[in-house]
């Protein structure tokens, strides 16, 4: 752990570097990240996914490890929805850097650890392209460990009322976090075909609140993920 709440590895020409805020930490806290790598290598260096946060196929990414109960469960994962991302460059002298939100899901000491899809040659024969893995991190990609409390403060704390086909959001008193929302609604049409629309990842929460989506077909449920960087997650299955 470094004084500011972070971790950096330097290696092979690349420096990589994971931050985090400061704490007190929490479970179900939606955790601001950043990740950067940086190629100081002199050559330009393959990376395998988008250059930007997208859930599950970012070339940089996030993981979270150890802790112990109570654990927070999500309601769902996002689906991701879009074509393969293509293979990108990192030249000499460039930085790589993507923002990230963590969901805290597990108490107890956590270790968060900045990872990188990084590609040691890439090969095209026609329409086929062939690649290999580049691990350049011997002794392990940048982690840090936090110490994550059992439950949130109140004031960190967001409560969602239903009203007819809307969801609004209270937070405490003098708390105005910057908002955000996923949901996913599913249902039943006809010959049992399952319809689901929803979000692929966190969405800027309207100033009117959420209204629920049309979804042609019965059985239908919608659900909803409310939270904020450094608030709970707040859930609902209607």
């Amino acid at each position: 752990m470094e004084p500011r709440g972070g971790a950096t590895v330097d290696t092979g020409g690349l420096r990589m570097a994971l931050r985090v805020p400061p704490g007190p930490f929490f479970l179900s806290e939606l955790l601001p990240v950043h990740v950067w790598l940086h190629n100081h290598s002199g050559h330009a260096i393959w990376y395998d996914g988008y250059p930007s946060p997208v859930p599950g196929k970012s070339a940089l990414f996030v993981t979270v490890t150890g802790g112990a109960p109570p654990l927070f469960d999500l309601p769902w994962h996002a689906p991701f929805h879009g074509p393969r991302p293509p293979l990108g460059t990192l030249n000499a002298g460039e930085t790589l850097s993507m923002d990230f939100l963590v969901p805290l899901t597990a108490s107890g000491a956590v270790t968060l650890t900045a990872r990188g899809r990084l590609l040691a040659s890439v090969v095209q024969r026609a329409s086929v392209i062939t690649t290999t893995e580049w691990h350049p991190v011997p002794t392990g990609w940048p982690a840090v460990v936090l110490h994550v409390a059992s439950q949130a403060p109140p004031e960190r704390i967001l409560h969602l009322h239903r009203r007819g086909a809307q969801v609004m959001v209270t937070a405490a008193q003098g708390a105005v976090p910057l908002l955000l929302y996923q949901d996913l609604v599913t249902c039943t049409g006809p010959g049992q075909t399952k319809t689901m629309i929803g979000t692929d990842d966190w969405q800027r929460l309207p100033a009117e609140g959420l209204r629920e989506p049309d979804c042609p077909g019965t059985n239908k449920q919608w659900q909803v993920m409310v939270s904020a960087p450094g608030f709970a997650i707040a859930s609902a299955r209607y």
